[in-house]
């Protein structure tokens, strides 16, 4: 195999860099309701912020119902057939922050993911943590991640539901 060929912002590119890789400043990855890679800007402004809802205080409460439109590492694999809610939150502080979900009932947890940039769901790329559901099918009661930031940066969290249909649930955070 020879050396991958050098890609451009917005072309098509592969995951692994083993065919095409992006320019300095972007990453490979799927926007959200996307099909194919391609090389996105890293530092890109969140296309859909009235979708993540500032992360006010220690817990929050929320309903991942209506919208399905991400996709994360940790779900995809299980179908992604909930819909989810998001938000944004700024560290006060540098050090690691916990993000727990509980859910509310019946399939409403289905993965808890953490992103650097809010429609780029790859692991490569954007999203620094990814908990999902262990159980066989019914949703998990409660989902946590554990990441670490600086003070001022801003990450977008995101709760999907395990089956259509979502339902209650309450995040919190623990802060250093």
């Amino acid at each position: 195999m020879g050396r991958p060929v050098s890609g451009r912002l917005d072309g098509l590119c592969d995951d692994a860099g083993l065919i095409v890789t992006c320019p300095d400043g972007t990453g490979c990855d799927l926007r959200d309701g996307e099909r194919q890679f391609s090389c996105q800007a890293l530092d890109a402004q969140c296309a859909a912020p009235e979708r993540f809802e500032a992360f006010v205080g220690d817990a929050m409460a929320g309903v991942n119902v209506g919208v399905d439109a991400t996709t994360n590492s940790c779900h995809r694999s299980r179908g992604d057939l909930g819909e989810e809610a998001g938000y944004a939150f700024t560290a006060e502080r540098a050090g690691p922050h916990r993000f727990t979900a509980d859910g509310a009932g019946y399939g409403v947890l289905g993965s808890l993911a953490v992103r650097r940039i809010c429609h780029l769901p790859g692991v490569r790329t954007s999203e620094v943590a990814c908990a999902h559901d262990m159980s066989n099918g019914d949703g998990a009661e409660s989902l946590s991640v554990e990441v670490e930031l600086m003070a001022g940066e801003t990450i977008y969290v995101i709760v999907e539901s395990h089956w259509v249909g979502g339902g209650a649930f309450a995040i919190t955070v623990q802060r250093p």
